[in-house]
């Protein structure tokens, strides 16, 4: 068993990467996979085939606009407001979805035996919890 087959990306998460990367300059599905995979240490590196899936998606679905840069032989994408109000939405959620993915990382840690990862997780829920009321 590999760990890819046991821990992935929260369903949906790069789907609004894509739409959150957009919003700041038209990218490429080259540039979500360098990044995403920046970001996360190289523990995450999407396949082209799910970003250019996604991006397809999101562009027939009015959440991205498609544009061709001729000089460079590629599309980039941009967000539109339909995206826009997306990501809003998924934002609206903030801690709520930093606890429960917290909250999963606790567990695994618990799993794993690992107590002083499994304390510093549950501090941060605490401090969660508190910032919530």
């Amino acid at each position: 068993m590999k760990s890819s087959e046991i821990v992935s990306a929260p369903r949906g998460l790069l789907k609004i990467f894509i739409i959150e990367m957009a919003t700041h300059n038209p990218i490429s599905g080259n540039e979500v996979s360098e990044r995403i995979t920046a970001l996360t240490n190289e523990a995450w590196k999407p396949s082209p085939g799910s970003i250019y899936f996604i991006l397809k998606e999101l562009v027939k679905n009015n959440k991205l606009s498609e544009i061709y840069v001729p000089e460079k032989i590629t599309r980039k994408y941009v967000t539109t407001e339909k995206g826009l109000n997306d990501l809003n939405l998924f934002r609206s959620f903030g801690k709520e979805l930093i606890l429960k993915q917290t909250s999963f990382l606790a567990l695994t840690a618990k799993i794993l035996k690992d107590e002083t990862t499994t304390k510093e997780l549950e501090t941060i829920i605490a401090q969660i919890m508190k910032e919530k009321k």
